[in-house]
């Protein structure tokens, strides 16, 4: 600030310019500088070209002095938001294993299975809110993916890396089974996220049967 503030005051315009206040002592010099280097204005008017010089030079230094720290805090940030989002998530999955392992013990060691299923649900269910939402759009949580290939790897079968009919069919009920069971009782294993994907990989096994289809055919007609 003080070298280009130096450097525009004895190199200001001679001539009488709009902006002359601008350029009248160091203090102003170093106010317009200040603005400059920041990135909130500049100087305006004929300038003389030793002047431009000047101001040219101070949005170079303002690059290296302010846009790449902010640039850089801004990243910092971003990636410290999302690794605690990460860790919340993390830790969100083994609250609700923990949950899950302690509501087995109960209803294994009572008679009352309807009571530990009420516990478990509450638990699990608390971790649900808008912020766990929040934290996986920060995170790229991949849990619906894991498991959507899960019951993909289940249903096939052959392990020929594709769905056929059959198998494609038994996964949809699956699907089908879940979402309207968990409407009724509450506990539905199965997001409309997921449904959503196993649709489009329905039209995706439909489009590579029909190119399959024509390809045995031009084969056939050879």
């Amino acid at each position: 600030v003080l070298v280009t503030a130096f450097l525009m005051y004895y190199l200001r315009p001679r001539q009488p310019t709009e902006d002359a206040a601008d350029f009248s002592s160091i203090g102003a010099t170093m106010y317009l500088s200040t603005l400059m280097l920041t990135g909130q204005g500049g100087p305006e008017g004929d300038l003389p070209w030793y002047t431009k010089g000047v101001v040219l030079l101070t949005g170079v230094f303002s690059i290296g002095m302010f846009a790449i720290p902010a640039s850089m805090l801004t990243w910092g940030f971003e990636a410290e938001a999302e690794r605690l989002a990460a860790r919340a998530i993390q830790q969100a999955r083994e609250k609700r294993k923990k949950a899950g392992e302690a509501g087995e013990y109960y209803s294994s060691t009572t008679s009352s299975s309807s009571s530990a299923y009420s516990g478990g649900w509450n638990c699990s269910s608390s971790l649900d809110t808008s912020d766990e939402e929040y934290q996986r759009v920060i995170a790229g949580d991949e849990e619906e993916e894991d498991k959507l290939m899960a019951m993909f790897e289940d249903a096939d079968a052959d392990q020929s890396g594709s769905l056929g009919k059959a198998e494609f069919f038994r996964i949809m009920g699956e699907v089908i089974h879940k979402q309207s069971s968990g409407v009724g009782s509450g506990r539905g294993e199965v997001s409309e996220e997921m449904v959503e994907r196993v649709q489009k990989l329905e039209k995706k096994v439909e489009m590579v049967n029909r190119k399959l289809d024509k390809v045995l055919e031009l084969l056939a007609k050879k």
